[in-house]
Order: structure tokens, then sequence, then C-alpha cells
């Protein structure tokens, strides 16, 4: 305390930091908008070009937007040309074919000017929203290139740039946690424990702390089970 004026709980402003802190919240609310937009697309395609949803079982691919974005419905696409759409990224000449016969056949059941405008709309600002997202997000990657907690998270396989940039904006200064629990706590995966006389059942974990650090760990876990043999072997056996 006498060497650095504050209370172990206080945290030390890092006034460097203000900066990507302030950019890092505005772009995690942008990346909340544009899932949620793509939410909102899928749940359009099965209307509107139901053979397109076999494409999009985990996200919206970038050329299915592209498509959507110029030929936003079944109708439209079904008299594209096969030579147009070999120019998007990722389409062949076999799946044009595919796309444009599939197209002529579709049992959509929505195709009106509205639907038209709403899929174009959709697709032109997941699109936007994307470029822009992948921009900044490396102005934040750099911005924090020398840092010594990035660096240090980066050395862990399965943390990635981004990773372990989100990270060390979310924890702040390490230094302000007094133990590996008190971290664990703050991001809400201690343990959580319910107690009835003299049965003690343990439940998950508490989710108390800061759900965005439990967000961000997850990806980075799958990633890690499937490169770091260590997390693999104590996560599943």
């Amino acid at each position: 305390y006498l060497r650095q004026g504050m209370r172990p709980a206080e945290v030390p402003f890092e006034d460097s930091l203000s900066g990507p802190i302030s950019l890092y919240r505005c772009l995690r609310n942008a990346i909340s908008r544009c899932a949620q937009m793509q939410n909102e697309l899928q749940s359009f395609l099965p209307r509107v070009q139901p053979e397109l949803v076999q494409f999009c079982r985990h996200r919206v691919p970038d050329w299915i937007l592209e498509v959507l974005q110029r030929w936003p419905t079944a109708l439209k696409l079904s008299k594209a040309k096969k030579t147009q759409l070999v120019k998007i990224p990722h389409l062949t000449e076999k799946r044009a074919e595919e796309l444009i016969a599939a197209a002529k056949e579709s049992v959509a059941s929505q195709g009106d000017s509205f639907t038209e405008s709403t899929m174009s709309f959709l697709a032109n600002e997941i699109i936007h929203a994307q470029e822009t997202i992948s921009t900044l997000k490396k102005q934040v990657i750099e911005s924090l290139a020398n840092d010594r907690g990035v660096i240090t998270l980066m050395t862990i396989p399965g943390i990635g740039a981004w990773g372990a940039t989100c990270l060390r904006l979310e924890i702040g200064v390490i230094e302000r946690f007094p133990s590996p629990e008190a971290l664990v706590a703050f991001a809400g995966l201690d343990p959580r424990i319910k107690q009835s006389g003299d049965i003690t059942r343990h439940v998950g974990i508490s989710r108390r702390g800061r759900r965005q650090i439990r967000a961000i760990l997850y990806p980075l876990t799958l990633s890690a089970i499937r490169c770091n043999p260590a997390v693999k072997e104590f996560l599943c056996g």
C-alpha cells in the first residue's frame, strides 16, 4: 500500500488503454448487432431461398451474402448468368450451375419486391459491418501489440492475437487479483455448490462474474482442444 499508494482492491488506472478499451467496447456491440442481422437473415432463408439453407448451418458464408446482395430471391437467382456467379470468390462453375438450376425449381414461398429489399438490405449491411469490424479489430490488436500481458497470453497454444487482446482489456491489470481464485471468480467460473442438509451438490459455475470473459474463453477453449494437448487431455480425458 505504501509503495503503490492504493489499496490492494483498487484498480490502477491505465491511461494508455482508455482509447483501445472504448473502441473495443464499441466493437463488441457492433459484433453483437452483426450477429443479430445474420440470425434475422437466416430466419428468412427457408422462405425466400430454401436451397441456400444447407450452406448456412453455422454461419452465413461471405459468398452467400454476395449472392443475396445481387440476387435476393429465388426468382432473381434463377435468371442469373453463370458467368456472373463465378466472379464471386469461392463459387465454382459447377456450384454456380447447381444454384441456378435449384433456383428454377425452388419451393420458396416469398419473392415479392418487399422481400427483395429486405434480403438485399440485410446482406449489404452484414457485408459492410464485417468489413468495418475487421478493420477496427486490426487497429485494436496493433495498439496492444507490445503489451506484456498480450504477449504472454499468445504463448498459450490456442490463443491468437484477437483473443489475447480481448482478455487483456476485459481483465485489466492482472496484479489487482490477489490469487488465481480471485480471477476465476471475477470471470464467474468459480464452482457453484448447493447444500441441503448433509447433501452437497456441484451444479456448474456461478456465472456471477463478467460474462464477456466467458464468451471470449469459449471459442478459445475449442481451439485449444484442437491444438493444445495439455488442454485436450484435461478437458476430454
